[in-house]
């Protein structure tokens, strides 16, 4: 792993998100400390394991995303330390549509509050012209249409 752009530009990072009790969250959390980014937003659960996506790549391009929710399941905007994110300026959200407590009107509402905050904000949602998800029929619910946050997204002047 290579260190973060924004540690090699002296930038303090912090990541937030959820993994499960297992060895995916030993070595996840020991390669980010290693490249100086800070874990402390980073919750654990006893419930189910780390989420993992693998992407496996056709030789015309098209790509395939093989991906285990697990913990994504459970992450949400009470996972979010608001007071704590007040020592950083920009949040950037990524794969809102791989956590379906937190995509649609939660992340809506954390964009929302981190603007109001003063955050330069970002939202990393849309996938490549080629590439599709894999899921099975429980996972399929998860998914809300990414449509609605794009506009919400217009709507707080927060680019998607």
């Amino acid at each position: 792993m290579k260190k973060s752009v924004l540690r090699k530009l002296g930038c303090d990072v912090v990541i937030v998100g959820k993994v499960g009790n297992d060895n995916l969250r030993k070595f996840l959390i020991n390669k980010l400390k290693e490249e100086g980014v800070n874990t402390e937003g980073i919750k654990v659960t006893d419930k189910t394991n780390s989420s993992g996506t693998a992407v496996l790549v056709h030789s015309d391009g098209e790509r395939v995303f093989i991906h285990s929710i697990g913990a994504n399941a459970e992450s949400g905007i009470d996972d979010i330390d608001f007071e704590k994110m007040r020592k950083f300026h920009i949040l950037y959200v990524a794969g809102t549509f791989v956590l379906p407590k937190f995509d649609g009107k939660p992340t809506e509402e954390t964009l929302k509050r981190a603007k109001e905050m003063g955050f330069i904000t970002n939202a990393g949602i849309k996938m490549g012209e080629k590439g599709s998800f894999i899921m099975n029929e429980k996972e399929k619910h998860y998914f809300p249409s990414w449509q609605n946050l794009v506009e919400s997204g217009e709507k707080y002047g927060v680019k998607i």
